[in-house]
């Protein structure tokens, strides 16, 4: 089975309430000043190995879509990536060059990196070379 799904489509009520708020916290926090000074605050302390409030917000429709599949999925952010760490087949594309360890989710079956020196950081967090795939490719 082959598809694609957007967490918008997918989310309902609060959760999509909070991916909504996210988009816009995203676009708006790249600019100065207060908006910008909070974006930093929030995205700087989130740990997306444990499941704290906002990924059980955020992720209860996609966990309860995905969770229990038999089918491999691809996801291509640390967000989604800790919502389903521990579903079988869970494959994590880590497209940027760079990878802060808050982009490195453990309980991932495989991960795609572009770089050599990106493939070290999932290393270092315990990902062996079966696990890693380098692609050379950055989104």
């Amino acid at each position: 089975m082959r598809g694609e799904a957007n967490v918008f489509e997918i989310s309902t009520g609060l959760s999509r309430l909070s991916w909504q708020a996210a988009e816009w916290f995203y676009k708006k926090g790249s600019s100065a000043g207060i908006l910008g000074a909070f974006y930093k605050l929030a995205r700087s302390g989130y740990d997306y190995n444990r499941a704290g409030l906002m990924l059980r917000l955020m992720g209860r429709a996609i966990h309860k879509k995905y969770a229990a599949s038999p089918y491999p999925l691809i996801v291509a952010h640390p967000i989604l990536a800790g919502i389903l760490k521990e579903k079988r087949d869970l494959f994590y594309q880590h497209g940027e060059v760079v990878a802060p360890e808050k982009a490195v989710v453990n309980g991932v079956s495989t991960v795609f990196v572009p770089t050599v020196e990106t493939a070290a950081a999932f290393q270092k967090a315990g990902y062996d070379d079966r696990s890693l795939f380098i692609t050379g490719l950055c989104i």
